[in-house]
Formats: structure tokens, sequence, C-alpha cells
């Protein structure tokens, strides 16, 4: 009955720890995505400030294509540690 609880338990850390890993790629994933879509609306939109409103502007916080980037870095780092500790 142990070894049925310690397989169990072992089976409950593995999926937890995949759905931790599928969350980081997803976070890696949107991030690269947001550094692109910000690149390229700072190329091609006007300078022109969208809001009037200096409480819109203040409610709709963007990152730079350049934070964005280095937050998909880290996460890869991490992600990297963490597969590398797996083996």
């Amino acid at each position: 009955m142990l070894k049925v609880f310690e397989w169990l338990w072992d089976k409950a850390e593995k999926h937890g720890e995949q759905k931790v890993l599928a969350r980081l790629y997803s976070m890696r994933q949107y991030h690269n995505l947001q550094s692109e879509i910000a690149f390229l609306v700072d190329k091609h939109e006007s300078k022109k400030p969208k809001y009037e409103d200096k409480h819109d502007a203040f409610m709709t916080p963007r990152l730079t294509p350049q934070e964005h980037s280095a937050v998909a870095r880290k996460i890869s780092d991490f992600i990297n540690i963490y597969e590398k500790s797996e083996e």
C-alpha cells in the first residue's frame, strides 16, 4: 500500500511540475510576441499620444520591446536551469 501512495505522490508531483513548466513556456512565448508587437507598433505608429487624459495613459502601462525581451530571456534562463537539473 505504501508503494501505491509513493507512486501516486510521484505522479502528482510530476503533474504539478508539468503545469508549472507549461505556464513558464506560455509566459516566455507571450513576452516574445509582445516584444515583437511593441517593436512593430513603435516602428509604424505615429508618435502622437493616443490619450489626452492622463488617467487613461496611466491605466494602460506598456513595456518597451527591450523590457519584454528581458523578461522572456530571464524566463528562458530559469527553464534551462530547471531542465538541466532534471537530467
